[in-house]
């Protein structure tokens, strides 16, 4: 891939990807996937990356998934880093979507695994402190997909077992359900 003049000097973040039990990342000078220009980062055995964002931090952020589950930083230098206390889910959930959030966090999407029971929505610091939430949100909550929206908020997918919604949520925890139907009508 050929990145556009405007976005050369992001190149180390837009480089990282995740794959096969391993974290990808930082291309070379030249801006190519050249084999001597990629570097892989493997975890612990048992654990997949899930999901990966560019911190507002200057780090790589990304979600552990399967059993277990925890979110992972890397530094420029390339140490990883690895958090998993605070995640209040049952063992077999999976940390899933991660996105940077309006209020410098990283936020990240927790599924439910093998019928546990609800998932959540959390948010790590960047000094690494983990908090969850499922105030507000709705009663089966599947969460598959999280992002920052350009109002400042965040914007969540939900196919928990009492229908599929999109959450808003702002960042002083205000969520704000929206049914399909409603969004067909707006």
């Amino acid at each position: 891939m050929i990145w556009p003049s405007s976005l050369l000097s992001y190149r180390p973040l837009l480089g990282a990807a995740v794959a096969a039990g391993c974290v990808f990342g930082w291309l070379g000078a030249s801006g190519s996937f050249a084999a001597s220009n990629f570097t892989e980062y493997p975890l612990a055995n048992g654990q997949g990356p899930a999901a990966i964002t560019a911190g507002p931090d200057g780090n790589v952020w990304f979600s552990v998934g399967g059993g277990h589950g925890a979110i992972g930083r890397i530094n420029s230098s390339g140490n990883v880093t690895l958090f998993g206390s605070g995640l209040t889910s049952k063992p077999t959930s999976s940390a899933g979507t991660i996105t940077a959030g309006p209020d410098g966090n990283i936020w990240f999407t927790e599924q439910p695994g093998g019928g546990d029971g609800n998932g959540a929505i959390g948010w790590i610091t960047p000094s690494g402190t983990i908090s969850e939430t499922t105030a507000g949100l709705g009663l089966a909550l599947a969460p598959t997909g999280i992002t920052a929206g350009g109002d400042g908020n965040l914007w969540i997918t939900d196919s928990g077992t009492t229908g599929t919604t999109i959450v808003r949520l702002t960042p002083a925890g205000v969520a704000t359900d929206f049914a399909p139907a409603a969004l067909l009508t707006a």
